[in-house]
């Protein structure tokens, strides 16, 4: 029993104290050991003042610096005392059962809990529901939001903005997706690799949180830039996992298509030797699903 709670934060404390008057809401009626962090970067410690009085029960890691997504959850990652971690986005919050409703559905082969996500587009189009699978067509492989599911069902991957993780093995897996730096991609990485090892990761409809889509990162990023750190990770896990059936020298001709920075990201000795051992690691294990070709 217990879980830990690691909420990402940059320089948005309007958006962190609405994510922490749902979690107290959502933690009200748990019955095991809670602990929540907060892990503020590339802001001022002071900018968080006042929410830092409004909240005693969390735990701070601060950092001057942006550390990325996945740079500051190995951070909270560092101080989680449970067995089970919630990530939750900052931009997230959650209704007031969604909590108990994720924690409900633990098992010893079960990596991942994702929540069913209800975000709209300015012309009310859903564009997040949580539920994902993949395919493929002639621009290699993609994600998609599906239709939920009326009932909690097994599904390709869960999000980093409101899931609960195995803590073990999301330690083990989070270091090599730092490949996705600063952000996009890597909870992807965490979920296929989970499957491989043999777990499960399930969509819960039942609990729900509201998601402010990209309300961090469309304040520190042009809306070219997201757009190409995204197809770069995209490819990348392309290369990484081999899920289209392309020849290697048709992989490459696609990166050698991208824009210059990310050639020269993709292109670093570091990067090349993530690429050739998870290549390797996939041969030993099938796909959680088939993606299909569409």
């Amino acid at each position: 029993p217990g879980v830990t709670v690691i909420i990402p934060e940059r320089a948005a404390p309007d958006l962190l104290a609405r994510a922490l008057a749902s979690l107290a809401q959502a933690t009200g009626e748990l019955l095991e050991p809670l602990q929540v962090i907060v892990v503020a970067n590339g802001a001022p410690a002071a900018t968080y003042d006042g929410v830092r009085a409004a909240y005693p029960f969390v735990e701070w890691i601060h950092d001057d610096a942006p550390l990325g997504f996945a740079g500051a959850v190995a951070r909270g990652l560092a101080a989680a005392r449970h067995g089970a971690t919630l990530l939750l986005n900052n931009d997230m919050t959650l209704e007031r059962t969604a909590l108990l409703r994720l924690l409900a559905l633990r098992g010893p082969r079960v990596f991942a809990v994702a929540a069913q996500i209800e975000q709209r587009s300015a012309d009310s189009r859903r564009e997040e529901t949580g539920f994902t699978d993949w395919y493929v067509d002639r621009a290699g492989v993609h994600l998609f939001h599906a239709p939920p599911s009326s009932t909690a069902a097994p599904h390709l991957c869960a999000g980093g903005g409101a899931t609960l993780f195995r803590t073990a093995l999301l330690r083990r897996y989070l270091p090599a997706s730092r490949a996705y730096d600063p952000f996009y991609w890597e909870d992807a990485e965490w979920s296929l690799r989970a499957w491989r090892d043999g777990y499960t990761v399930l969509f819960c409809p039942e609990a729900v949180a509201r998601h402010r889509h990209r309300a961090t990162t469309a304040r520190f990023y042009a809306p070219d830039e997201l757009a190409r750190i995204v197809e770069r990770n995209r490819l990348l896990f392309d290369a990484r996992h081999g899920i289209t059936p392309w020849p290697a020298h048709e992989m490459l001709a696609r990166i050698c298509g991208l824009p210059y920075a990310s050639q020269r990201e993709l292109s670093r000795l570091t990067c090349a030797a993530g690429v050739l051992r998870m290549r390797i690691a996939r041969r030993r294990a099938p796909q959680p699903t088939a993606a299909p070709s569409l």
